[in-house]
């Protein structure tokens, strides 16, 4: 049996319950478990994830085995599974540092964030 989470009549803190409890379990909750535990319906539950969501936690909803809904916190770093894909964000923060590097005037500084650029480059092919 689940564990209980502590009654909340407050929504607010019911919401950071739940948003607590998403981030435990990165493979995600069911809804009807997130009400059983938080002693309130499956709507209210619903209710206080898309809530969740408009302040801007990235939710990920998923449909599983007899159309069970499972939520969980979307983490940024799962687009970035392949080596290829890391090494292009790395590419793509170096554009800032250049421009930035740039802005300010630091010749050397710039060189040596193109240099590292150039490298990765190769390795991107």
């Amino acid at each position: 049996m689940p564990k209980k989470l502590p009654q909340a009549t407050n929504p607010i803190v019911r919401q950071l319950i739940l948003i607590q409890r998403l981030t435990n379990n990165p493979e995600g909750v069911a809804v009807a478990e997130l009400a059983e535990e938080a002693g309130t319906s499956q709507k209210t539950i619903r209710r206080d994830l898309i809530r969740i969501r408009e302040v801007g936690f990235h939710l990920k909803e998923t449909v599983g085995e007899f159309g069970r809904e499972y939520w969980r916190i979307y983490q940024p770093w799962e687009r970035l599974r392949s080596k290829r894909k890391r090494y292009v964000l790395i590419q793509d923060s170096l554009d800032l540092l250049i421009e930035q590097a740039v802005e300010v005037g630091d010749k050397r500084l710039e060189n040596d964030f193109r240099s590292i650029r150039k490298r990765l480059g190769r390795k991107c092919r």
